[in-house]
């Protein structure tokens, strides 16, 4: 897992700090944690009680949840598309036929009866 990390110190010694971790990653970590220098939780005894894995997963879950669960299985996308699609083309269709009416309508010659009716009061 660690690289390797060999140092010359200020005697001319070459220290490995990959070996070293290694050596002592199930030493109890100084603090007050309770955790040795790979991150498990460990007790008075030393004796791991959950690993840094572990704890991390519970955390993740914790936040984002449970990953493990596939999700239901659903008709494909495009089944639930379709019939959604269908009714807002027969929407449109039918906004388009009620346009047209009221747009022929609109344009349409007003009545001779509409233009008698608004003709009645005609100023002295």
């Amino acid at each position: 897992m660690v690289g390797k990390k060999v140092y010359r110190s200020s005697q001319g010694k070459s220290i490995d700090l990959g070996a070293l971790l290694l050596q002592n990653e199930t030493v109890r970590a100084v603090g007050n944690m309770g955790v040795n220098a790979r991150g498990d939780r460990i007790n008075i005894q030393n004796k791991v009680i959950d690993t840094k894995n572990k704890i991390s997963q519970r955390a993740y879950n914790k936040q984002i949840g449970p990953q493990d669960v596939k999700p239901q299985t659903h008709a494909s996308p495009i089944e639930d598309v379709v019939p959604a699609l269908l009714r807002l083309i027969r929407m449109n269709c039918k906004n388009e036929t009620t346009k047209s009416t009221m747009h022929s309508k609109q344009n349409a010659k007003p009545k001779k009866k509409l233009l008698k009716q608004t003709n009645l009061r005609k100023l002295p």
